[in-house]
């Protein structure tokens, strides 16, 4: 990854935008101001590549709306996805998926990152980055960096940090959804106990994990576990292995002795996504369970639909902007949603979801909206037990 200039020089310039979290939404939004012309910089306080705590799986909308902004190429040597396997108590059903794609995000976040410094921005690595107080005509930013602390000053800022950020300059309310879990992800060397192509979901009291064969054959395990079953037991690789071991999937080696990335509670939802010259967006604006890996879909969509608005705040700030970027953040991501938050209420009752494999064997089509909802419109043959 190229280096960026040294930390002096970048707070010689007024950006046009600054661009905080180097992710799907902040990278693709760096991309595409770019693109069009804009000076930005892009922070993240991470060195690329660099694993995140993710299940690496594109729905189809998601892979649809990289094409759309000119960025299929990031997936080269992706895996497709060609069936989803949910398992609970000890039943199993098949659904095949299509148009969906399985790819590392140390691959797909750098490969990101890339397309936006040769669109033109810089890049500014194993920084931290805060949203000052006070804006006028500027925006100011405070990066923090080897012992070093400069201020920069943008047009307007993007607020990209993801879960948990403390980048903003208020504590403006968050709502953090009741019966929440907590996310953990790791990768284990490549195992024959599980296909690849194949995204295997296993859902129990606990709450659920996804494990997935990367495009490098190594095995993708992301779960998402109830907060006091944890408290209960710390333990992260026996609560994980007696639920994948509950469905009757096979407990991969290496679990017992790998280290575990979490994150803070998963589902939230800001009543703001945006402020004078202030724009949120991504997991930073609200996130919903990743049942469905819909949430890269949804920060795609985001910077796509964002983008004539930031180009207007750039060009000339109007207050107007900001209730311009509510609703059309809000269509974008939001409209979305609705199936992903009832699945995850679902999800709360796993002999509800026994129940349910049961009825889809004998009665396969009214899987038809689990299937939109993963990878978008299911293939003609959609149903296997």
């Amino acid at each position: 990854m190229k280096e960026s200039q040294p930390l002096i020089s970048l707070t010689k310039t007024l950006w046009d935008a600054i661009v905080i979290g180097a992710g799907p939404a902040g990278a693709t939004s760096a991309f595409l101001l770019a693109k069009s012309g804009q000076k930005v910089l892009l922070i993240d306080k991470k060195r690329f590549p660099r694993e995140k705590v993710c299940g690496c799986c594109l729905s189809g909308r998601a892979v649809q709306t990289l094409s759309e902004l000119g960025l299929a190429e990031v997936l080269a040597g992706a895996v497709n996805c060609e069936s989803f396997v949910l398992g609970a108590n000890q039943r199993q059903l098949r659904l095949k998926t299509s148009n969906g794609l399985t790819i590392s995000r140390s691959v797909l976040d750098e490969r990101l990152a890339k397309r936006a410094i040769e669109a033109g921005a810089t890049f500014l690595q194993e920084a931290s980055a805060t949203i000052l107080e006070h804006p006028g005509n500027i925006r100011e930013v405070a990066i923090s960096q080897d012992n070093q602390r400069q201020t920069v000053q943008g047009k307007i800022v993007l607020a990209c940090g993801g879960l948990g950020h403390r980048i903003l300059p208020d504590a403006r309310a968050e709502e953090i959804a009741q019966h929440n879990k907590i996310g953990f992800s790791t990768i284990l060397p490549s195992s024959k106990l599980y296909e690849s192509q194949t995204i295997y979901m296993a859902t129990g009291p606990a709450g659920y994990v996804g494990l997935v064969v990367l495009e490098d054959g190594r095995l993708n395990l992301a779960a998402a576990l109830r907060s006091d079953t944890i408290r209960k037991n710390k333990n992260l690789s026996a609560i994980i292995s007696d639920l994948i071991r509950s469905v009757g999937f096979p407990v991969p080696g290496g679990i017992d002795s790998t280290e575990w990335t979490g994150t803070p509670l998963l589902s939230r939802r800001r009543s703001h996504v945006a402020g004078e010259r202030l724009f949120i967006l991504g997991d930073a604006a609200g996130y919903v369970e990743p049942f469905t890996g819909e949430g890269m879909a949804w920060a795609f969509s985001g910077a796509q639909a964002g983008l004539p608005v930031l180009l207007s705040a750039i060009e000339r700030w109007d207050d107007k902007l900001i209730k311009q970027w509510e609703q059309t953040y809000r269509q974008a991501v939001s409209q979305r949603q609705w199936s992903i938050g009832f699945l995850k209420r679902v999800m709360r009752f796993p002999k509800l979801i026994s129940t349910a494999l049961v009825v889809l064997r004998f009665v396969p089509f009214l899987a038809t909206p689990i299937i939109k909802s993963i990878h978008g419109e299911p293939s003609e043959k959609s149903y296997s037990s």
